[in-house]
């Protein structure tokens, strides 16, 4: 169980989070490469990066309306948008271990 929520997280983060077109928001950038390191093996790189994401969801300097993803929280993708508060879900199951 475990094992499938972390596969459909990292689903979750390349379908809604990583971007189709450049230019990429920087959090978008970090997640392309969290999701490399993770098809490299390179687990302490991957982290690093989640965390680097986290970081800039939490920042300060965010927009207070719109978050880092243009909502802060709404229903969760593929009914809803993707949120604020549904990538770092994502990424809290992605560091839990």
């Amino acid at each position: 169980v475990e094992r499938r929520s972390r596969t459909a997280a990292r689903a979750a983060l390349q379908q809604n989070y990583s971007g189709t077109y450049p230019p990429f928001a920087p959090y978008q950038q970090k997640i392309r490469l969290a999701l490399q390191a993770h098809q490299k093996g390179d687990r302490v790189e991957e982290k690093r990066l989640f965390h680097e994401v986290l970081d800039i969801l939490h920042a300060e300097s965010k927009n207070r309306s719109t978050g880092v993803t243009g909502m802060i929280d709404a229903p969760d993708p593929p009914a809803g948008n993707p949120s604020d508060r549904h990538l770092e879900g994502l990424i809290s199951t992605l560091l839990s271990d």
